[in-house]
């Protein structure tokens, strides 16, 4: 404890007996602003921190409920700290601190990834409870005589239960991330198939638990704030401040590595490994011994069958000189796919990592955990230093008793499921039919007036059909990477990225199951239609039929990508390559039928009813009877030679649902609107940003709202990922998009197979 009486007098309201429940009391100045007559040191065993000669001492009193605390502290209700006001009050002390090695040493040299030197360039928070009857002069001396801080071990443990302590600096959070490999290749294995020398659909299996460590730094402004618990337990908070507490920096700066290098280093073989397996039916160490045993002319029936493979995939000749160059191409592979996975990972962590950082509003917390004091005391001085990665690797190995509150908004140490890191469906319960909606807008302004804008849109529509139950969904963010040029951001200062996601819990699959989940990996592109009758096979042999599953089938496109594919869409608007373009989606959408040929994959869809719904949309008149849409469509099947599905077409106990060309239109409502709404709007969009307009909220949530809708069902859902993916095949695009299947299965998914082409 420090005696700051030596260098603190009270001033004005400090120096009155008056009780501190008075609302009166400092009612028209809260806070009181002392200054110290001279520097104080605290002194530790390797650095003193100083408040130094007349830096301000704040001293503000909450007494009311509708005292406003700007660190998100303290109030009487939905706060860390709470307060009775019919007995209790608190007086919260803020100062500026600085500090400086000990010795010969730099406090780089200790650990601090921070600049402490300046005078102000932290601040120190303590927040003392009082009975409200007890006069605000004897409080306050008794608070600066007794005076605690974060800094010091002793007051931590000595720390008064509804007391608070922290710590503000702006500085460098070093924290540790553990996520599991089948998380990262949900999002990410399409990019790797590109790695490739040749197409192919790629299949691998992991189980949640194979996860890789990640070391990530953050630099921000950051609170460390500790409050004292019930039972000698502390919650420790780490919250970001955002910009303007202290340095008013303008963006951030995330940097992220693998902790553990050699144990990345064997997981990273054994996935190679699945991927060769995916490729040539053998691992690597199998391929490497093969063809050594065919240089020396040894091989096997077998061994040879995989020779002629090799050969084949690599575009070489069947005679033994091919051996070495074989061996050669085998080796490169096997390193560019490594290499390629391991940057892939990185850059995947560090994007999902500042994603859901970035959706952290200031004064809210990026970790909050309770655990006993004790325990505290062993990890504080790396707290101190805004390092809690040994706390969390402790509480991974469960070495400290603890309760979790929140690790970047989730309430998990580890990211296990493929749709758990950067969308918050952890919170999505998929048991029932309704509709969700999550918006988040976050604005942070700097010190010169400038703003920053991050804009995150969820939309999507939960059901429940038979045993089946699942979710689609549409997530659309706009984010600003640094603050706005002038005061008021444009809307070319915003990067847009879209992510599609349909989500299906099957609690006993069936082989027709399999296969309409298989189309809807076709229809967005994970998978090639020609490996589909394989991986049947492989997935039936594995066991799945018959099991619990969940299906994940996700499609995204980058800003990059999505940028140019706004620019495409907003030169045709609702008319010409567009509607040609839709209507293909749409007939690609049409649900898989095994009866019928022509309903067996999306490109045989495609090419069947592709002049039906251009016709719808080209024509489209709301006064149309669905019997003439029936009729129209099994005319038209008739014609083109298949009189089976023609009578399903005009069947009218078919127009009911969405299986028909008639029962699409009348399932889906407002199919029209809904359709041409979202592609005017993503036109409106482009002509916003081709014309530099301002950022104007109101007009901004106009535009998303008319293409969000989009989402609300699982037909326009899936049309609007195949209509993007046409206009990208349009242009050459393949690097911004990524798409991929995910079955997992078993209730917590302890077994996940990815997909992607």
């Amino acid at each position: 404890m420090e005696d700051l009486s030596q260098v603190l007098a009270p001033i004005k309201e400090l120096l009155l007996s008056t009780p501190l429940k008075d609302k009166s009391l400092m009612a028209n100045e809260n806070p009181i602003v002392l200054k110290y007559e001279k520097s104080y040191p605290v002194a530790l065993s390797n650095v003193t921190f100083t408040f130094g000669a007349g830096a301000e001492f704040d001293v503000m009193l909450f007494n009311d409920e509708d005292d406003q605390d700007v660190d998100n502290i303290l109030s009487v209700k939905d706060t860390a700290l709470t307060f009775n006001t019919s007995s209790e009050t608190y007086l919260k002390y803020t100062t500026a601190l600085s500090a400086k090695a000990n010795g010969q040493i730099s406090l780089k040299d200790l650990g601090f990834d921070m600049d402490l030197t300046a005078a102000g360039s932290a601040k120190s928070l303590f927040y003392k409870q009082h009975n409200n009857g007890e006069a605000i002069n004897a409080a306050f001396l008794s608070d600066i005589k007794s005076f605690q801080t974060i800094l010091r071990k002793d007051d931590v443990q000595s720390l008064a239960e509804g007391d608070a302590l922290g710590f503000i600096v702006n500085g460098k959070l070093s924290a540790s991330l553990k996520i599991s490999w089948s998380n990262i290749f949900s999002q990410t294995l399409s990019f790797i198939t590109r790695l490739l020398p040749a197409p192919v659909t790629l299949d691998i299996n992991f189980s949640p638990s194979v996860s890789a460590s990640f070391d990530v730094s953050i630099l921000d402004d950051f609170s460390y704030i500790l409050i004292k618990e019930a039972e000698d337990q502390c919650r420790v908070d780490f919250r970001r401040k955002i910009g303007k507490t202290i340095s008013g920096s303008a963006g951030l700066d995330i940097k992220v590595g693998f902790a553990e290098p050699d144990q990345v280093k064997e997981q990273l073989i054994a996935i190679y490994d699945q991927i060769s397996k995916a490729i040539f039916g053998s691992d690597s160490k199998e391929i490497v011994s093969t063809i050594e045993n065919w240089q020396q002319g040894i091989t096997d029936a077998s061994q040879q069958r995989l020779i002629e493979k090799l050969l084949a995939y690599f575009g070489l000749e069947n005679v033994p000189a091919s051996a070495n160059a074989l061996l050669d191409k085998v080796l490169a592979l096997k390193k560019k796919v490594i290499d390629g996975i391991t940057c892939i990972a990185k850059l995947n962590v560090e994007f999902g990592f500042a994603y859901q950082y970035k959706r952290i509003e200031e004064n809210q917390t990026v970790l909050s955990v309770s655990l006993p004091t004790s325990s505290l005391l062993n990890y504080h001085e790396d707290l101190l230093k805004f390092k809690p990665a040994t706390l969390l690797d402790a509480m991974r190995n469960k070495s400290v008793t603890y309760k979790l509150h929140s690790f970047l908004q989730e309430k998990t140490l580890t990211v296990k499921r493929s749709y758990g890191f950067g969308l918050k469906i952890f919170d999505i319960n998929i048991l029932s039919s309704s509709d969700y909606v999550d918006n988040k807008i976050s604005t942070i302004t700097n010190f010169t007036g400038h703003q920053q804008v991050k804009i995150d849109r969820t939309l999507g529509y939960k059901w429940s059909l038979g045993k089946a139950k699942g979710s689609m969904l549409g997530d659309f963010s706009a984010t600003m990477e640094t603050y706005a040029n002038t005061t008021s951001p444009s809307i070319q200062e915003f990067n847009f990225n879209l992510l599609t996601e349909m989500i299906t819990v099957d609690p006993k699959l069936s082989m027709e199951d399999l296969s309409k989940y298989l189309d809807a990996g076709v229809l967005w592109g994970s998978i090639r239609e020609q490996d589909v009758l394989n991986l049947s096979h492989k997935y039936v042999d594995e066991g799945l039929i018959g099991n619990n599953v969940s299906i994940d089938t996700k499609l995204s496109f980058d800003h990059h990508t999505f940028s140019l594919l706004l620019q495409q869409i907003a030169k045709y608007g609702w008319g010409d390559l567009n509607l040609k373009l839709m209507a293909n989606a749409m007939a690609a959408s049409m649900s898989w039928l095994s009866i019928f040929r022509n309903r067996s994959s999306p490109s045989i869809r495609q090419e069947l009813y592709a002049p039906l719904w251009f016709e719808f949309l080209s024509n489209y008149d709301m006064s149309t009877e669905i019997s003439t849409y029936g009729e129209m469509a099994a005319d038209y099947i008739k014609k083109k030679g298949d009189p089976q599905l023609a009578f399903f077409e005009g069947k009218s106990s078919n127009w009911i649902f969405g299986d028909s060309f008639a029962g699409v239109i009348r399932a889906t409502n407002s199919l029209y609107d809904t359709l041409k709404d979202a592609v005017i709007s993503l036109t409106t969009l482009q002509q916003m940003i081709k014309t530099n307009q301002g950022y104007d909220k109101k007009r901004f949530e106009k535009c998303l709202n008319g293409f969000m809708l989009v989402f609300k069902q699982s037909y326009y859902t899936r049309v609007l990922g195949h209509f993007l993916l046409q206009h990208a095949s349009v242009l050459g695009l393949k690097d911004g998009i990524n798409s991929t299947i995910t079955i997992g299965t078993g209730e917590d998914a302890k077994a996940i197979t990815i997909a992607a082409k």
